[in-house]
């Protein structure tokens, strides 16, 4: 089992000093939810972990896989051992779901196509979705086939992307229970973005806010609610409406 670990993080897009110094440390198995407001750079922070966004200062260890910015991009090998939910689902249309979901998976089409069949179970999803196409799925069963194929390579890594963004209360659990059921089975190290106080809760074994560029807050899923720290209250506050 492998984790997280990301020392004194600075980037910048143009001018915008999105990062200033951001460390955060993911224990071997757990789960962090990574939350705050829109346009804070929760997304630039995930991107920077992956190594997809270039960084002015920091060091990222994932696992094994040492990056600096020198040395940004982490081996193919990482990302083999990574799956990565997209906010925007990032289906192929073309493709069928048993096909996007079996994308990174190698072998003969019988082979790929019982392996997503597989792992469409595991979200829930019956053989019946294996040849439709991505714009005839609802947004909920397009949230499962994304995880689906997150998981296609049983990957040490997960990272999602507002996975429960646009749903509804009751699917955004369904989702969020689902999310967490698939951490827990392949043992992964998660980092989930999200700005669903309730979602978070349920997903994360930690929670970490990110304002103005550092982490602001950050502690136990069942601290959440108990805190006292000024920036978070502000934060719950103004994410429930309360």
């Amino acid at each position: 089992m492998v984790g997280i670990l990301a020392r004194n993080l600075a980037l910048c897009l143009g001018k915008n000093k999105v990062l200033r110094d951001v460390s955060l440390t993911v224990d071997p198995g757990k789960s962090l939810v990574l939350m705050g407001q829109s346009g804070v750079g929760k997304s630039v922070l995930v991107r920077a972990l992956l190594g997809l966004l270039p960084r002015e200062k920091g060091t990222v260890e994932l696992g094994n896989f040492i990056t600096t910015p020198d040395s940004v991009l982490p081996p193919l090998d990482f990302f083999q051992q990574t799956g990565v939910v997209f906010q925007s689902y990032a289906l192929f249309d073309s493709l069928r779901v048993w096909e996007n979901v079996a994308f990174r998976i190698k072998g003969s089409d019988r082979t790929r196509r019982e392996r997503a069949a597989r792992l469409l179970h595991q979200v829930e999803l019956s053989d019946a979705t294996l040849d439709l196409y991505p714009n005839t799925l609802s947004g909920g069963m397009k949230r499962r086939v994304s995880i689906a194929r997150s998981i296609a390579l049983s990957p040490k890594f997960l990272f999602f992307d507002e996975p429960t963004e646009g749903l509804d209360p009751i699917l955004s659990h369904t989702i969020s229970v689902l999310i967490r059921k698939v951490i827990t089975q392949l043992q992964a190290t998660a980092i989930t973005i999200s700005h669903d106080i309730h979602s978070a809760t349920h997903i994360g074994d930690h929670i970490a806010l990110l304002h103005d560029g550092v982490l602001g807050w950050h502690g136990k899923s069942n601290e959440l609610h108990r805190t006292t720290h000024p920036i978070m209250r502000r934060f719950i506050e103004y994410s429930t409406g309360s």
